[in-house]
């Protein structure tokens, strides 16, 4: 634009354009997925398998194929609590949240920079988190108050869980009905 004007070019403005051109690209892009549904879910990923020091930035096929199973048994999920292990940036949670009407759904993660790519997500797709999560596990509790706090259906919650730590109790407070992982094979 500014070469159309008849004016003097301005170095500031190649040094700013030639700054910007050299620049890494952006790891992250959006991607939209489709359900059977009709249903679509977009999410933040990463673009590289490996991001972060985790390879949880990105949609699995474990993922989609554990959420196209989830689809055609949705009564398995209907009006219950459902604990993912492990939910990544939360494309079967999100793809089960949208379809198969859960109570209670419980995304669990343990690595920081996926837990806030996941709430991103989560909200990106129009859901609504409870108060106060993202929160350590051992910190959860459910009382009457929460409840009646709840107007949405399902209530979603995201907690910091780590499998190499995570007790026996902790696991029985979350009071899940149904629990769900998708794992890649390594």
């Amino acid at each position: 634009q500014h070469e159309s004007t008849a004016a003097e070019p301005l170095d500031e403005l190649y040094d700013t354009l030639a700054a910007i051109l050299n620049e890494e690209e952006s790891t992250h892009c959006y991607k939209n997925y489709l359900l059977p549904t009709g249903e679509p879910v977009t999410l933040s990923e990463s673009v590289a398998i490996i991001s972060g020091g985790t390879t949880g930035l990105v949609t699995w096929d474990a993922a989609l194929h554990l959420a196209e199973w989830a689809i055609e048994n949705a009564a398995v999920f209907s009006n219950r609590t459902v604990l993912e292990l492990g939910s990544g940036i939360g494309f079967t949670g999100i793809a089960i949240c949208k379809t198969c009407s859960p109570k209670t759904y419980i995304f669990s993660d343990c690595h920081p920079c996926v837990l806030r790519e996941l709430t991103e997500n989560i909200r990106l797709n129009g859901f609504v988190l409870e108060p106060d999560t993202t929160r350590h596990i051992q910190t959860e509790s459910q009382g009457p108050k929460a409840e009646a706090r709840n107007c949405q259906t399902p209530k979603l919650i995201v907690a910091e869980l780590d499998w190499g730590s995570v007790t026996e109790k902790q696991l029985l407070d979350l009071q899940p009905d149904v629990i769900v992982a998708a794992g890649a094979l390594h």
